[in-house]
């Protein structure tokens, strides 16, 4: 582009050069205006000199024409590119700020879990209603209610015989729990600093309320700790593969 519009500029030059060259000739010679022969010849004479050279001054304007494109062309490409150029350092910015912001959130709300939700699961683990927890739900093959109750009878039982005042507080820090995990599976907070901060620790006693979990969700895609289970199965995943 920069060399055909230098290249039509060099043109320009030259033949507005040549086009003033000849009307500057035409001035001095065959337009003189001649009495012998009249003003009305005169005038033809002059209209014939400039219409012998007209193919040329429109040569030229036509090439100047082309010039003045191209230029205005390569001046809206540069417009356009130094918009482009500001837009995506606009983007670099809100983006670098977003992942300043969200690795600030992610340690915030690790920091609340390794603190508050810590005291919430060490009182539920240390209550009396679960006693007999299980370490592990190996034999659930859904995380659903019909499925507790047919892989772990004695603690599906147990579990409807719990008072209702102490299954609401069960509730409650499971309730916790799945807003906790919303915020990174739905990408709220960075998936990778938070595993590598709480993933072990979250895996495990996740893992030792899943028995639980269960036993409020009546099928398997029910949306009750849904984000809770995600999450979890996704950090246990990363365990296992490091």
């Amino acid at each position: 582009m920069k060399f055909l519009i230098k290249l039509f500029m060099l043109l320009s030059i030259g033949t507005a050069a040549t086009a003033l060259f000849f009307i500057v000739f035409s001035l001095s010679t065959g337009l003189q205006f001649e009495a012998s022969v009249g003003f009305t010849q005169s005038i033809k004479n002059i209209y014939a000199t400039i219409a012998a050279y007209s193919g040329l001054y429109q040569f030229t304007i036509i090439v100047l024409a082309f010039y003045a494109t191209l230029k205005q062309i390569e001046i809206s490409k540069e417009s356009h590119n130094k918009t482009l150029e500001q837009i995506q350092f606009v983007q670099n910015d809100i983006i670098e700020k977003r992942s300043a912001d969200l690795r600030s959130e992610t340690l915030k709300q690790c920091n609340f879990y390794l603190n508050e939700m810590q005291v919430s699961f060490k009182d539920l683990i240390e209550s009396n209603i679960f006693q007999s927890l299980s370490l592990n739900w190996v034999l659930l093959k859904e995380y659903d209610n019909p499925s507790l109750e047919s892989s772990y009878p004695d603690f599906y039982k147990m579990m409807g015989k719990i008072e209702r005042n102490s299954k609401n507080q069960v509730l409650i820090i499971l309730y916790r729990l799945e807003a906790f995990s919303a915020l990174f599976v739905h990408e709220n907070l960075n998936m990778k600093i938070g595993y590598e901060i709480i993933g072990s620790t979250y895996s495990k006693q996740v893992g030792l309320l899943i028995g639980v979990i269960s036993y409020f969700r009546e099928t398997n895609n029910a949306e009750f700790c849904q984000n809770t289970i995600i999450l979890y199965k996704e950090w246990t995943k990363c365990q296992l593969q490091s």
